[in-house]
């Protein structure tokens, strides 16, 4: 509870401005009315995000969070967005490392495609659905995030996990704006310099282009980009922050809000060694719970 409060005050800082506040309470209103809620909990959110009372949200609206969000969105819209824009970029593999697995959803996903062997997916929290989605061919593991540039330190056990599982396949979807800007670069150079070449890293991730025009959603989009840069990334903290603390409940999960572009991305991953297979602006698709830009990018290690 005391990290959800510090975070509060750091998102109240941002909707005392009015123009975020109106811009955000709209959007959310959309979206969360497109995965299921209904009009008494979208209205009592939105009309309380000045105020909220936590404990009397949670009590009021558990049931729902619970059939709406953790069930409906993640378990049944979720899978459909991964298995149309993760899942297709994964080649046969005989291991495939999830990292930022969270739910295990995506690896319940792969688990389903005969050319994909084993699944590991590793987090820094353990959560219940593991029990559920684990299987002889996809297991979880919590790890540390001990991950450097250091290779040696493979008493880390992120590292130790790389060195020892070598995976052909990396995914990660919505992690990399849960890691401070620093650690962009050290988790990449970690995964380039621990694994065994070749493999292959898909990325989805919480980003928008500054080239490329996006494939859904060309009017949200048109609205967002209005906004200056530093308002984009303070409304995707806000849309960020409700959908963990509020949505999910998630309590504990980091949430540094390091947003970058998908070319800042694309040139973390190169500085890494990494060369660029894929890169795509899916912008703004449709049934999300909130709108955030969606990006995915594809890189390799031949």
């Amino acid at each position: 509870m005391a990290q959800q409060l510090e975070d509060y005050d750091l998102i109240l800082e941002y909707l005392r401005d009015s123009t975020i506040f109106n811009y955000v309470t709209q959007n959310l209103k959309k979206s969360l009315n497109s995965i299921g809620f209904s009009s008494e909990f979208v209205n009592y959110l939105t009309g309380n995000l000045l105020n909220l009372e936590f404990d009397k949200l949670k009590e009021r609206f558990s049931r729902e969070l619970d059939h709406v969000y953790s069930r409906g969105f993640f378990q049944k819209i979720v899978p459909n967005y991964f298995a149309t824009y993760v899942v297709p970029e994964i080649r046969a593999s005989k291991k495939v490392l999830d990292i930022g697995t969270g739910t295990g959803i995506l690896c319940h996903l792969m688990s389903q495609r005969q050319d994909l062997e084993q699944i590991l997916g590793v987090d820094l929290l353990e959560y219940p659905e593991w029990k559920l989605f684990g299987s002889e061919k996809v297991r979880f593991q919590k790890v540390e995030e001990g991950f450097s540039v250091d290779y040696s330190s493979s008493h880390e056990s992120f590292n130790r996990t790389l060195i020892v599982y070598q995976p052909n396949t990396v995914t990660m979807t919505w992690v990399i704006h849960h890691m401070e800007f620093e650690k962009h670069d050290y988790l990449f150079k970690t995964l380039h310099g621990l694994i065994q070449k070749p493999h292959r890293i898909v990325i989805l991730e919480d980003a928008y282009s500054q080239e490329l025009q996006p494939e859904q959603g060309k009017e949200i989009f048109d609205d967002f980009v209005r906004l200056d840069n530093k308002t984009r990334d303070i409304v995707m903290s806000v849309y960020d922050w409700t959908a963990n603390r509020i949505l999910a409940r998630r309590n504990t999960v980091k949430m540094p809000f390091s947003y970058v572009t998908l070319e800042r991305l694309g040139k973390v991953v190169e500085g890494a060694g990494y060369t660029i297979t894929k890169k795509r602006f899916i912008g703004f698709p449709e049934r999300r719970d909130i709108n955030t830009p969606q990006s995915v990018l594809v890189v390799e290690k031949i």
